[in-house]
């Protein structure tokens, strides 16, 4: 699937872009592992942000040139699936929008991803007047890329049986247009409301966009098992996806465990 890219002139003139992750002091191996893959092989040098959680001296040896915001926390950040406690850091990517206006699009990339290749690509892509982009969240098994399986009580949202969902580690936002259409106030009703997800704040987001999002090719958020059919020479950024048990830097024999090991 090709990338349509817009002109880099335009975007060097018009565009203002950062990246962003998050992490409490758990996920902290994993941002500097990030960071590190973004310098070596991102190619790009726009802002990188990190929004944290915890105490400032938790993060006091990190890079000099990562922007720390500390403690942005939605009002209520619901449990779901495998998550059965409250984590703030994991739903801070929603408040992008409203807590960086000064930047016209922002690259959300979980801690536990790793870039592999240019970054350029993503970040000048064509988002066809789409508020996002995202990949779909199931490479192996397609009929999982819907609203329905990341409910956990769909029968309670049948209009939303056959809407795709999205896999919400990468995500490029145009804040300006996510602000114009309202998904902030979105966000905060669905929160409100208490919908039930498997995936957390993988299928709010999912469910506040209602399927309307520029579709990523794989290649641009690889898992792990998915990489020999992916083909690793196609991959620009690999996540070590292991839900709330795994991590690279704690598991230590996840697959391609081997990759992360050289950025941390």
């Amino acid at each position: 699937m090709a990338t349509a890219r817009m002109g880099k002139a335009t975007l060097e003139n018009i565009m203002k872009t950062c990246i962003v992750t998050g992490c409490d002091i758990k996920y902290l191996p994993g941002v500097k592992a990030l960071y590190n893959s973004i310098k070596q092989n991102g190619n790009t040098d726009v802002d990188i942000i990190l929004l944290a959680h915890g105490e400032i001296e938790d993060f006091a040896d990190l890079p000099n040139d990562i922007r720390i915001i500390y403690n942005e926390e939605t009002h209520v950040s619901p449990s779901g699936g495998e998550w059965k406690e409250q984590i703030p850091a994991m739903y801070s990517r929603v408040l992008i929008p409203r807590i960086l206006t000064e930047y016209d699009r922002a690259l959300w990339l979980d801690a536990d991803t790793i870039v592999l290749k240019d970054l350029t690509p993503l970040l000048e892509i064509d988002l066809q007047g789409c508020t996002c982009a995202a990949s779909l969240p199931a490479y192996m098994d397609r009929s999982l890329n819907t609203l329905h399986y990341q409910l956990e009580e769909p029968h309670l949202y049948p209009e939303h049986r056959d809407l795709k969902a999205l896999q919400a580690g990468v995500m490029l936002f145009d804040i300006a247009k996510w602000n114009e259409a309202g998904l902030n106030e979105r966000v905060d009703q669905l929160l409100e409301d208490n919908v039930k997800f498997k995936f957390v704040v993988q299928g709010l987001l999912g469910m506040a966009v209602g399927g309307d999002f520029l579709e990523l090719p794989y290649e641009w958020n690889t898992y792990g098992n998915w990489v020999n059919a992916v083909g690793l020479q196609n991959i620009n950024i690999l996540h070590f996806v292991g839900g709330i048990a795994e991590s690279p830097w704690s598991h230590k024999h996840m697959l391609h465990q081997h990759i992360w090991e050289q950025y941390k």
